[in-house]
């Protein structure tokens, strides 16, 4: 098995983590500091932000402000809006970063338990 090496992440590894009331991503969705927070884009339903900590460039997640178990918590009205800020955001990496190569989303669908959001992850794949 290789070893993934991201060197900047040791700053978040071995910093001490702040015991926190509410999740990251709820605390984030209720936040006014945007730009502190690494959001890029907010929309009726949901949210995108950059990871602080991405092991490659482009690392975007898109978030729902409503907090459910899972997709089937979300409304039809919800699920496409995520699903559009998703296509949205994918626009916008593409638009940036130019790739070389072409540019495939790898989707990864993690339901966070301690918060209870759904994270939806889309990060650049060379093919």
């Amino acid at each position: 098995m290789d070893s993934l090496h991201a060197p900047w992440r040791i700053e978040y590894i071995l910093s001490k983590k702040p015991e926190m009331k509410d999740g990251l991503f709820a605390r984030i969705a209720q936040s006014d500091d945007d730009v502190g927070n690494l959001v890029v884009v907010r929309d009726r339903t949901c949210y995108a932000l950059l990871n602080r900590y991405p092991y490659n460039g482009g690392h975007l997640m898109v978030v729902p402000y409503k907090e459910v178990p899972d997709m089937n918590g979300l409304t039809d009205e919800e699920l496409a809006d995520l699903w559009k800020l998703v296509r949205r955001c994918t626009s916008a990496l593409r638009a940036v970063m130019k790739p070389i190569v072409s540019l495939a989303l790898k989707w990864a669908l993690t339901i966070i338990c301690r918060s209870r959001l759904i994270r939806v992850n889309c990060r650049r794949v060379s093919k």
